[in-house]
């Protein structure tokens, strides 16, 4: 019994001194963890002490440096605003008189209808009455002073317009459709707007179409569409719808995207005629030789070249196009 008492008291001893051991290691790697922590953190203290300490100030060197830099940016700025000036159609401020404007209609359309003439462009009918988009003034209605410098600025475009599709030989001139920028054109609630150009207007146009309908009791307002703007331009947008043969049109796109005037093609719709694509029979007829036989009645494996054509250049239709505008204004640098 003694020797077992013996053996259970040294075993017991054992395990204490591990314990003893195995805590002690852990609580010195405890106490060193610590004492490092500890001494980042007195570190961090004192960096940041000195951080709120210091009396930071900007370099000579740097703005000087600085300074030379936003001087050639407002250079750049400037160079470039002068360069978008060149050839723009803006509108003019002090032009506000209504019936200055009225004459400088009349004299601009019935330029643009001999114009069309001589180009034997075909305008719709009856002709004097096409107001190229103007139709609210066609009749002699002046409009409001402070709608006259945007008036003018729409008349000129559409006048510019207009030359591009008569000097590359249209067939036909459709419609002109030009935006409302009319500060008194409609009556309108007030309302969010769900799109960023003002409604259209043409001889195409139904009676109030594309404009809102005028709103009753005191939630109406005069409101107008204002002109799409941003920091550096104004925009006015235009809708050409004319017949046309395929190289006219590419001709026409080339001549806006080299005008001197910033103009921006923002959709191109095309609309091919019916009977496009002509049988031998209608081709041959088309050209005048309907006596040629055909290969099947000479009993020949080897069509003529005439019978072969049935589309191209030379049997092509005029198509309706539209082609949608942006023409744009660049406003003066005000800083």
């Amino acid at each position: 019994m003694k020797i077992n008492r013996d053996i259970l008291f040294a075993a017991g001893t054992v395990v204490a001194i591990a314990v003893a051991v195995i805590a002690a290691v852990l609580l010195f790697g405890g106490i060193s963890s610590f004492s490092t922590a500890e001494k980042k953190l007195q570190k961090s203290i004192k960096r940041l002490s000195q951080l709120y300490a210091q009396k930071p100030f900007p370099s000579d060197t740097n703005v000087e440096r600085e300074r030379r830099n936003a001087e050639r940016l407002q250079e750049w700025h400037s160079e470039l605003v002068k360069s978008l000036h060149r050839g723009e159609i803006g509108p003019n401020p002090e032009d506000r008189s209504p019936s200055r404007f009225i004459e400088l209609y009349g004299g601009t359309s019935s330029e643009l209808r001999q114009k069309a003439k001589e180009g034997a462009v075909d305008l719709p009918k009856p002709e004097e009455t096409f107001a190229f988009g103007f139709d609210k003034y066609h009749g002699g209605e002046q409009p409001a002073p402070d709608d006259v410098p945007v008036l003018t600025q729409q008349l000129k475009i559409v006048k510019m317009l207009c030359m591009f599709l008569i000097e590359a030989d249209v067939d036909s001139i459709i419609a002109i459709q030009r935006q409302i920028l009319e500060e008194k054109a409609v009556i309108v609630p007030r309302q969010p707007r769900t799109h960023r150009v003002g409604p259209m207007v043409g001889p195409r146009s139904r009676p109030g179409a594309g404009r809102p309908r005028p709103a009753s009791g005191k939630k109406a307002a005069k409101t107008a569409a204002p002109p799409a703007r941003g920091s550096l331009y104004e925009k006015r947008h235009f809708v050409l719808d004319f017949t046309a043969r395929e190289q006219t049109v590419l001709d026409i796109l080339n001549r806006l995207a080299r005008n001197e005037a910033f103009t921006a093609v923002t959709s191109v719709s095309l609309v091919r005629p019916e009977g496009d694509i002509l049988t031998a029979e209608e081709t041959i007829r088309n050209a005048g030789e309907g006596a040629v036989p055909l290969a099947e009645m000479r009993g020949d494996d080897y069509p003529s070249s005439i019978e072969r054509m049935v589309c191209g250049v030379d049997l092509e239709k005029p198509m309706t196009v539209r082609i949608k505008v942006n023409v744009y204004n660049f406003l003066e640098d005000e800083r």
